[in-house]
């Protein structure tokens, strides 16, 4: 049978409220128990909507207080010593990593901030030493999430950013030279350390993120995949099997790289979906394939019919034992749910769809394709439906622009005076001062 797979789900919570603990803990108006109370409540109701949908494949340690690369740098023990010495309790000490701490004597700026690829999340840039050394925490998160969910009867696969992207998604420490990827063979036995105990805790799977795969890397971030996915290889039973996940854009120009004695391998197939020949003739003869036709970064219902094509494409070349039907990315991106939405317009928000109702779409999706589409018949008449009303719908359809579109010519493209005279003219008439930006 063909599974259906989430790689994260939004962790706000449907009424935002994880933003109001974090900001209530902030203020000092709840208790760090508070906070993590309510962090656990969260995190237990997420599941249930994903297990409540029908999703076989649901994800672990994808939540965050502030931010999961985060999370890996505190868990990895790659914090840097401004943070240590002032004695701050875990929690603190992370939320000064991610947002800086003035309070009590203590006066820390925040880690550097970046975008997450092209997405609107943020996550904050591992920062490393020339002296740099790894150590897993005692209690690491991955492994305590786990173990919250397997006590509350739900099976998950565990998320973790992969040894390569945490590496080149990091920055030499100021003052400091060393080129974070240089750092691998001392990173690598952490990982062993926390897959392992990962096993032990009854992980059969891990989901573990190398989306760097879809840049244009340097020779030497492309020569570490080899050596880290090799040592992963060679440990064998001792690790759950890992699905090597990739997302927002294409691999076809590192297919070389892809480990090819791994379980699985991930693509996003919403961003890229042209990859999908190449990628099945790349693959381990025993890989199997997660297609990510949900679309994990927008708010439109997915085209069910168009998703189910893809997905069996994936099965005529593999078979349905060895496909996955998945998001494309983590649905972190998206709204929590569409039942929110109280005083939108009902033909609009029928177009719609939201991470709640993603996790439904997929599972059906997984259904379709084992079962048959006769088993889902009514799901996808209607999704059709709604499909074809938001395309025709003159709320998309303005026969004004199409006409002014149909008129363009190549002459429209180009400007009847360079800009060195543009900005002459501009500046004499208008004498605008630099433009305010914000960072």
């Amino acid at each position: 049978m063909v599974q259906s797979a989430i790689l994260g789900f939004p962790r706000m919570g449907v009424n935002r409220d994880l933003k109001k603990a974090t900001e209530a803990y902030w203020g000092g108006k709840i208790s760090q128990s508070d906070l993590l109370a309510e962090a656990k409540r969260l995190r237990l109701a997420h599941w249930k909507i994903q297990q409540d949908a029908g999703v076989d494949v649901i994800p672990s340690n994808d939540f965050a207080l502030y931010d999961q690369v985060l999370h890996q740098i505190q868990d990895f023990g790659a914090v840097p010593e401004r943070y240590t010495k002032d004695g701050l309790d875990p929690i603190d000490q992370y939320f000064a990593m991610g947002r800086g701490h003035q309070k009590e004597g203590v006066d820390v700026p925040s880690l550097e901030m970046v975008k997450w690829f092209d997405s609107n999340y943020h996550y904050v840039k591992p920062t490393l030493q020339d002296n740099q050394t790894f150590k897993l925490t005692d209690s690491p998160k991955a492994v305590a999430e786990f173990k919250e969910a397997k006590e509350a009867g739900i099976s998950t696969r565990p998320v973790l950013v992969g040894p390569v992207s945490f590496l080149h998604l990091g920055k030499a420490d100021r003052g400091q030279s060393v080129d974070p990827i240089d750092l691998l063979e001392k990173l690598l036995p952490v990982y062993e350390q926390l897959l392992t105990q990962l096993k032990e805790a009854g992980a059969e799977t891990v989901q573990i993120d190398e989306p760097v795969l879809v840049f244009d890397l340097p020779e030497k971030t492309k020569a570490a995949f080899k050596p880290a996915y090799e040592k992963f290889a060679s440990l064998g039973d001792k690790i759950p099997k890992l699905v090597f996940t990739t997302y927002f854009g294409d691999i076809v120009h590192n297919l070389d790289l892809l480990p090819k004695d791994i379980y699985g391998v991930h693509i996003d197939l919403v961003r890229n979906p042209e990859q999908l020949d190449k990628v099945l003739g790349a693959i381990g003869s025993n890989t199997i394939l997660s297609a990510g036709v949900v679309d994990g970064r927008n708010i439109w219902k997915t085209n069910l019919k168009r998703a189910i094509e893809v997905v069996e494409t994936a099965i005529q070349k593999l078979g349905k034992d060895r496909v996955i039907a998945a998001t494309s990315s983590s649905l972190l991106h998206t709204p929590h749910t569409l039942a929110s939405e109280k005083k939108l317009d009902p033909e609009i928000a029928d177009w719609f769809s939201f991470a709640t109702e993603k996790a439904s779409e997929i599972a059906l999706i997984a259904k379709a394709v084992t079962e048959g589409p006769a088993s889902v018949r009514e799901q996808l008449e209607a999704n059709a439906k709604s499909i074809k009303a938001r395309a025709d719908s003159p709320r998309t359809n303005d026969p004004q622009v199409k006409d002014r579109q149909s008129k363009v010519t190549q002459k429209d493209y180009e400007r009847q005076n360079p800009f060195t005279e543009r900005i002459s003219q501009q500046q004499k008439k208008l004498n605008l001062p630099l433009f305010p930006t914000t960072t």
